[in-house]
């Protein structure tokens, strides 16, 4: 059986694509043009889903410049900023990559998932933007970029756990308590 992406995934990525059409955001193939959408917003969704995180239209990150490298914001008590994420998701995730000039400023922790046809978005792990900063740098080519970006990268098996990410979130909802 073949996964079938929930409603709300499928409107996001819809209109994510009418919005970054003429962007240079903008990294859809030919062809089915909702199809790159739905594997970024499935990711997103899903990791809403396992952190009991709001995920609606709004914040489905419909800025036609995308979302500032920041897909959610979690309030956490007794720490003096929010914590900031950003869920990168790929059909074949074998390192997490952030671009070296589009690290600094935007989340503080960045999250790797996975995405399949026929299964779905799954989680594999997660790092600090504090740690991926000291990681090595390789220039990755996109589908339509003409010339490569200079990323930096962890090898997916390498990643924390995401038990770890909940582990950390719920300490600090305990100390609240």
């Amino acid at each position: 059986m073949t996964w079938a992406a929930p409603e709300l995934v499928r409107r996001i990525a819809a209109a994510r694509t009418r919005c970054h059409v003429h962007s240079k955001s903008n990294n859809q193939p030919p062809g089915d043009p909702n199809n790159t959408s739905i594997v970024g917003v499935s990711g997103e969704w899903l990791f809403a889903q396992e952190f009991s995180l709001p995920y609606t239209f709004a914040q489905g990150a419909l800025q036609v410049e995308g979302d500032d490298g920041i897909d959610f914001t979690i309030e956490l008590p007794g720490r003096p900023k929010p914590l900031t994420i950003d869920v990168k998701t790929a059909r074949v995730p074998r390192w997490l990559l952030v671009q070296k000039d589009k690290l600094e400023g935007r989340a503080e922790i960045f999250v790797l998932c996975k995405y399949d046809e026929e299964l779905g978005p799954k989680l594999l792990g997660w790092e600090w933007r504090s740690v991926l900063r000291r990681q090595r740098t390789r220039h990755i080519a996109s589908d339509k970029a003409k010339t490569a970006s200079e990323c930096y990268f962890i090898e997916a098996e390498k990643l924390r756990p995401m038990a770890d990410l909940h582990a950390l979130i719920d300490s600090y909802k305990q100390r609240a308590a």
